[in-house]
């Protein structure tokens, strides 16, 4: 099945790929799809197939139509232009009532948008389908308008509470900014108050930011979601005035603040709150347990970022290009980011520099396109990473349309970090949490992972970022990896004390699996690549 075709767009002008299994539903396939998070992106519409015959059975246009729930929220037209607001990182599914929750992400572009007046149903909605047939059940949108790259990243998780006497069939979102929303799982009704609250105004020419955001009143948030000058890095007295005269430079009002000419501090950042791995939930307690990055990042919104000093160098304007929009992602000295970012040091040799030009120009995977910077830019960028005859490859780009006109975050996803390499903020940077559900109370929470280089005298942990979730066990384990500082963990369920840790061969960015086979329990976690094993690996532990 082709799943750029059949979404009303030219299927030779975009991309989508699967990064979620998708949902069975009898014999129907339900799926998503990751795509490109610019201008031109494809529409992220959830589409069913027929498992024997592959036919398409139905799509839930999730940038409404005309005559469709939501199209009032856009201009006129705009399911013609604008893409995104796609299922990226997987469902649930409500096999006995034949419900599938979809979490959607953010229309694009992502940091702007002006061609895009209005609240963007169903961006950053949590959607509620018939698995049969696709129509919307119930939806309910976590952000208006979203100029924050604030999209849902992980599935929801099913459970049933027990609220006044009475037992609750729910789902639990998690977010990027470290609210959790709960619903009655069959009509979309929260089970704690959701209050819609008045947030910063965006500055930028042409944007209309969303006067109001919805903030759950219960339970509290799971991550930090305002700084201070208090909060502030002090690993030395030079490394805390740095923290301040960077905080201090930047666009700030708190949570919401819209991305700005001048630079804005997004706390949580687009890698804040919870990522891929979602929740955990324990059902015979209605616990449930989640783990958070705290991550402080730059936006900065600009309209031209290519222009070029009098007399300056390729090598030496690809320098600053790289600064600019490579550096956030791919790190100051191209060693590489977390999760799947590669290092680029070594880059030209696993790529020519026409497969370079190519790369930058459309993207590729994560990595968006910079079809926005001129054939010259790009070429400038390639000959800091390494000289090479790109000539021919900008000639088959010379007609590519150019978008210069359109604002872009020309800081996208870069840390807000100091000059030795770690946070411009306090430990913790990593936690993982216990959430009753029934009374929305917390009942622990701690810092997840170590950085040994950050560690202060008197701490226990500084926590790390992390990507992957947790398991929990009917025998009282909660089990988790998804720590920079490559460890797998085992806690307590009850009181959150860790009872064992192991080093892996690298990061286990992902969920750990369980599973009994001949009466003996094993427990399974994928690593991403480490020095000594670069493709990755599947670690399996056991019971004795």
């Amino acid at each position: 099945m082709d799943l750029n075709k059949n979404l009303g767009v030219d299927p030779d002008s975009i991309w989508v790929r699967p990064t979620s299994p998708g949902i069975i539903y009898k014999d129907l396939f339900i799926i998503g799809g990751e795509v490109s998070e610019v201008y031109g992106a494809a529409p992220g519409h959830i589409r069913a197939y027929d498992t024997r015959s592959g036919e398409l059975v139905w799509t839930f246009h999730t940038i409404p139509h005309p005559g469709e729930d939501g199209y009032e929220t856009w201009p006129p037209e705009a399911y013609k232009y604008v893409g995104g607001a796609n299922n990226w990182g997987g469902m649930c599914l409500d096999e006995e009532r034949g419900m599938v929750y979809a979490p959607l992400g953010s229309p694009t572009y992502d940091f702007y948008g002006s061609d895009r007046h209005g609240e963007n149903l169903f961006g950053n909605s949590i959607v509620a389908l018939d698995a049969a047939t696709g129509e919307r059940i119930w939806h309910f949108q976590t952000i208006h308008h979203d100029i924050w790259d604030y999209d849902l990243p992980a599935p929801p998780t099913l459970i049933t509470l027990r609220q006044a006497g009475k037992d609750i069939d729910a789902v639990a979102l998690p977010s990027k900014v470290g609210f959790l929303y709960v619903f009655d799982r069959v009509t979309g009704q929260p089970l704690f108050p959701i209050e819609e609250r008045p947030v910063p105004t965006s500055r930028i020419p042409g944007e209309q930011s969303w006067p109001t955001q919805p903030f759950p009143l219960k339970p509290d948030p799971y991550a930090r979601q305002y700084l201070t000058i208090r909060d502030l890095a002090n690993r030395s007295p030079e490394l805390h005035q740095e923290a301040i005269e960077k905080f201090q430079s930047l666009h700030y009002e708190g949570l919401f603040t819209p991305p700005d000419q001048q630079g804005t501090l997004l706390f949580p950042g687009t890698r804040g709150g919870s990522e891929w791995g979602g929740a955990a939930v324990d059902p015979y307690t209605g616990w449930l347990f989640i783990n958070a990055n705290e991550s402080p990042e730059v936006a900065t919104v600009r309209q031209s970022v290519s222009d070029r000093p009098a007399g300056q160098s390729d090598a030496a304007f690809g320098a600053s290009l790289y600064s600019i929009h490579c550096s956030g992602c791919h790190g100051v000295k191209l060693e590489g980011g977390l999760a799947d970012i590669p290092a680029l040091n070594e880059v030209t040799t696993r790529l020519t520099p026409p497969e370079l030009f190519t790369r930058i120009k459309e993207g590729n995977g994560r990595m968006p396109s910079f079809a926005h910077l001129p054939n010259e830019a790009i070429k400038a960028l390639i000959v800091f990473l390494e000289n090479g005859n790109i000539d021919e490859q900008v000639k088959r780009h010379e007609t590519l349309s150019s978008t210069t006109n359109d604002f872009r975050n020309t800081t996208a996803y870069s840390f807000f970090n100091l000059s030795d390499g770690l946070q411009a903020i306090k430990p913790p940077w990593g936690t993982l949490h216990a959430i009753d559900l029934n009374s929305g109370e917390f009942k622990w929470s701690i810092p997840l992972g170590a950085h040994e280089g950050a560690r202060q005298a008197g701490d226990t942990a500084t926590g790390t970022y992390n990507y992957g979730g947790p398991i929990v066990t009917a025998g009282g384990l909660l089990i988790i990896a998804a720590t920079k500082d490559e460890k797998m963990r085992i806690f307590n369920k009850t009181t959150g004390e860790l009872i064992w840790e192991y080093t892996l061969p690298g990061p286990g960015y992902a969920s750990p699996s369980t599973y009994m086979h001949d009466g003996r329990q094993y427990l399974v976690i994928s690593v991403t690549q480490g020095k000594e094993q670069p493709e990755g690996s599947i670690i399996a532990f056991a019971l004795p």
